[in-house]
């Protein structure tokens, strides 16, 4: 399945998840997934090709590219982003925030019109991803209950991972079992 604008002149703004959504459930194999699809074109400033806030999804399998804001822009208090390849991309790849799993995924060639990347913070685990060939000066930025572990970064950027940011101080950071 490709989402897309219908008409090379018409914008959209890509596929929303909200609060109202049912959130995924591992067990039974149901409720917000969104999954093998192609997802393109999302050129609304500010827009995401997915957004989840206060919703719980599956995001898995997907072909992510030629946005302008986020690929991914996940705020909740669950979930999981896991094998899907994020490329071509304005802005950010990812900012994720919450108990989110971000594992086995393929982000390259980020950042033509931004510094930052990748944004993880608040308990995200980002695992078994690789980040490579990406023009943002920070290709990565960790904030506070985050792991890092077990990612390759390569071709990353001027500075490939910046601790902190925009966040009063950052706690309990992990950070191990990386190739850079």
């Amino acid at each position: 399945i490709t989402f897309r604008a219908g008409t090379t002149n018409t914008k959209w703004a890509g596929i929303r998840v909200t609060d109202s959504s049912i959130d995924y459930n591992e067990t039974a194999g149901s409720g917000s997934i969104i999954s093998y699809a192609i997802i393109k074109d999302v050129m609304v400033y500010g827009s995401s090709a997915i957004t989840a806030q206060n919703a719980s999804p599956l995001i898995a399998y997907n072909d992510i590219t030629n946005f302008h804001y986020y690929g991914i822009n996940m705020t909740c208090q669950t979930g999981k982003i896991i094998h899907n390849v994020i490329h071509d991309g304005g802005t950010w790849a990812l900012y994720v925030s919450g108990n989110v799993l971000v594992d086995d995924n393929e982000i390259y060639n980020i950042g033509y019109d931004q510094n930052i990347v990748i944004t993880v913070q608040n308990g995200v685990t980002f695992t078994n991803n690789h980040v490579h060939d990406n023009i943002g000066v920070w290709s990565f930025r960790a904030g506070s209950n985050t792991v890092v572990e077990n990612n390759t970064f390569n071709n990353t950027g001027h500075t490939c991972m910046r601790l902190g940011g925009d966040w009063e101080g950052t706690n309990n950071l992990t950070i191990r079992h990386n190739t850079f």
